[in-house]
């Protein structure tokens, strides 16, 4: 009852929408199941699976504005205690799918369906009594162009971002986390 939300007003200043608050009677039901398998005895490999849904509707059927697409989240991970000279070591693939979000409300522009390629490899390196802990993880490996349904950016034609490879390094500095002192 009496549900506050965001609505596209009919009404554009410098080529963005405006919006305004409303409040009205509205039915709104979803969540997040998800399977997180780690099979006996390969306790080094993880499995991922999440999936989400909001549908949200006015008591008249209408649609709710700024409602979520539904996502399908993968990934795939291989964790070691130590791999060569290297601890701590992980590789990880992931999926996302994100499918369209066609249910809109009126003056909402609709959302193409996207999917998304990520991966990641770190470990750390033993030195003296610390450790240094190197990481690069990609996100968008394939470089999708695409706009989440949720982006106010999308009505000026910017995409969400792009392919992005980040690079870690971790150095401790300062006295050691394993002193026995």
């Amino acid at each position: 009852n009496n549900y506050i939300y965001l609505n596209p007003a009919d009404t554009v200043i410098d080529g963005f929408p405006v919006y305004e608050y409303v409040q009205a009677n509205a039915v709104l039901f979803g969540g997040e199941a998800g399977v997180d398998l780690h099979p006996h005895p390969l306790d080094w490999l993880h499995i991922r699976s999440t999936f989400s849904a909001v549908l949200a509707e006015l008591e008249d059927g209408t649609p709710l504005p700024l409602i979520p697409a539904m996502k399908l989240d993968n990934s795939l991970k291989v964790e070691l205690e130590k791999c060569w000279k290297f601890e701590e070591f992980y590789v990880s693939v992931g999926y996302t799918n994100v499918m369209a979000q066609d249910r809109t409300a009126a003056l909402e522009t609709k959302t193409a369906a996207y999917d998304l390629l990520h991966a990641g490899l770190g470990f750390s390196i033993p030195m003296k009594d610390r450790s240094i802990e190197l990481s690069i993880v990609g996100n968008n490996l394939l470089n999708t162009a695409y706009f989440d349904h949720l982006s106010r950016l999308k009505y000026a034609g910017i995409y969400n971002m792009g392919q992005n490879i980040t690079f870690n390094l971790k150095v401790p500095f300062g006295s050691s986390v394993n002193s026995n002192g």
